[in-house]
This record gives structure tokens, sequence and C-alpha cells, in this order.
């Protein structure tokens, strides 16, 4: 996932589709940056305000460490 499609990638998200869960696959994707974590951060948050529960899986090993890292920073704003 990289800048120009973070935006793209939070607008193609139903967030009033009537579901109890929803897991989001990593598995054939490598967060880059901070814009990239930060969409997903939002996708996450926008699912979890309709009550929603978010899953996210296949996330390699440097992505986990960079979303890790950076949801710090981003959740100490």
């Amino acid at each position: 996932m990289v800048f120009c499609l973070c935006h793209d990638s939070v607008a193609a998200f139903d967030f009033r589709e009537n579901i109890k869960k929803v897991e989001i696959n990593f598995t054939h994707a490598h967060i880059w940056d901070d814009s990239a974590v930060e969409a997903m951060e939002k996708i996450i948050k926008k699912f979890e305000e309709q009550g929603i529960t978010v899953e996210v899986t296949g996330l390699n090993e440097a992505s986990t460490l960079l979303v890790e890292k950076l949801r710090l920073k981003l959740n100490s704003h």
C-alpha cells in the first residue's frame, strides 16, 4: 500500500454494510510508509465506529513492525 492508493483504499470500503466482522487481508501487500498506516487506521476506525469488529491478517514482518511503531505515534496525537 503506497501513498497514492491510500485515499482510494479508504473510499473502497462500505462502512455501513450490515456485517458484524470484517477481515482485512494483507497477504499480498506491503505497508510502505506512514500514510499507508494512517489509511489502515482510518479504515479500522470507521468500521469500529459502526460496531464492526476488524481483524487484520497477513501482514509481513516488516509491515507489522512499521504498523506497530507508527500506530503508537498516530494514537498519541
